[in-house]
């Protein structure tokens, strides 16, 4: 029986470790379409239209400025065109216990950002998430970090 040099075995699971899959905490929010969807909006830039959809919890908010409770999930759905255009990417954040800290002095409240395209697929690696949480910090801790939650953004 021959045996397998130690640096070859080494080698092998490092390989493997390697291989695998960025972790993400925030997760593709399946059957997001059923949330509670509470705001629409259009811009100039493609993927044009906007919605905001909210799972039970973050829906659970009524009044501007209450912070979002732990297992908020917020969806910006982007559409190419219009609302009924294809789906472009579906930007998320989740909030939950100990979330963000990987953002450093960027961390903002709990919340963790990740991006998908349409059939699920995670499209956001860890400095595009950072870019998430660094512009979220100007939404500030009155807001819980959110722009486009419920409430209309500032100025509208």
């Amino acid at each position: 029986m021959k045996t397998i040099p130690a640096v070859l075995v080494i080698w092998i699971v490092a390989a493997s470790v390697a291989a695998q899959p960025a972790p993400d905490p925030v997760g593709h929010p399946k059957g997001y379409q059923a949330f509670e969807q509470v705001r629409s909006m259009d811009r100039k830039q493609e993927p044009t239209h906007g919605t905001v959809f909210v799972n039970a919890q973050a829906a659970s908010i009524k009044t501007a400025g209450q912070p979002y409770p732990y297992g908020s999930v917020l969806i910006m759905e982007w559409r190419k065109g219009s609302k009924e255009g294809e789906i472009a990417r579906l930007d998320v954040m989740r909030k939950e216990k100990g979330y963000g800290t990987a953002y450093g002095a960027d961390k903002n409240g709990d919340w963790e950002y990740a991006s998908y395209s349409p059939d699920g697929k995670l499209i956001t690696d860890a400095a595009a998430s950072l870019a998430c949480a660094k512009c979220h910090l100007k939404a500030g801790t009155a807001k819980d970090f959110v722009y486009i939650g419920r409430f209309a953004p500032s100025g509208q």
